[in-house]
């Protein structure tokens, strides 16, 4: 029962990380997208 309950901790913290790495990752692209039209913008 804790080896069963360690796992499914073990599940939560890994889908954590992962959910909060990928907002990350949606801002940094977002990010790029951003500076790429302002300097398309500024470059015309």
């Amino acid at each position: 029962m804790l080896r069963s309950s360690q796992y499914i901790l073990v599940r939560y913290i890994i889908l954590a990380l992962w959910m909060k790495y990928k907002n990350c990752m949606l801002i940094y692209v977002a990010g790029i997208q951003v500076i790429n039209r302002v300097f398309i913008l500024n470059s015309n």
